[in-house]
């Protein structure tokens, strides 16, 4: 085979596998915003108990599994409702407190340690994005939290540390678009 028609079936190849994968991606949508998951993930809602009152948190979450070969393996959005009177991004005195303690809980509760920590906005909205070293060195948690309202969206991978970053976590992450 000459290297020409090589080239042109690994092409060829490699822009049907990029299409088949894409063909397989799930919409997720809300009134407030919508990301697209590599697969339709599994959506549970609970009612939680807290300091400033009951939250109303809904987890959508998409393990991969082994013989998926993904470079990720969880992909997971986390939206939890604050009453008003708690939090509301217009309230620009209370941000760096709030989001400190969320990042703080995020690192103790996967026992990691903090690789990075940015501040930023998503739209108009206040965000922070953070990247976890979890299990010393096994895998990089990477969270964007974007407060909309009373709202707390993260938007949440965990890959293997050797496979990260990877193109699939940034499509994720990409694909996150506030209404």
């Amino acid at each position: 085979m000459s290297m020409k028609i090589t080239l042109a079936v690994l092409i060829l190849f490699c822009w049907s596998s990029a299409s088949s994968q894409s063909n397989k991606s799930y919409i997720y949508e809300t009134d407030e915003y919508k990301i697209n998951f590599p697969t339709e993930p599994v959506k549970t809602n609970e009612e939680v108990p807290s300091a400033v009152g009951t939250l109303l948190i809904t987890v959508l979450s998409y393990e991969p599994g082994e013989a998926a070969r993904d470079s990720n393996y969880v992909y997971m959005v986390i939206d939890s409702r604050y009453p008003d009177s708690s939090i509301h991004s217009d309230k620009k005195e209370m941000l760096d407190k709030f989001f400190r303690g969320a990042i703080d809980g995020a690192v103790k509760s996967s026992n990691g340690k903090i690789i990075s920590e940015k501040t930023g906005n998503v739209g108009k909205f206040p965000s922070r994005e953070i990247e976890v070293d979890y299990g010393n060195g096994e895998a990089i948690i990477k969270i964007q939290m974007i407060l909309k309202g009373s709202r707390m969206i993260l938007v949440q991978t965990i890959a293997n540390k050797t496979l990260y970053p990877n193109i699939s976590s940034d499509h994720f992450y990409n694909s996150f678009k506030l209404k």
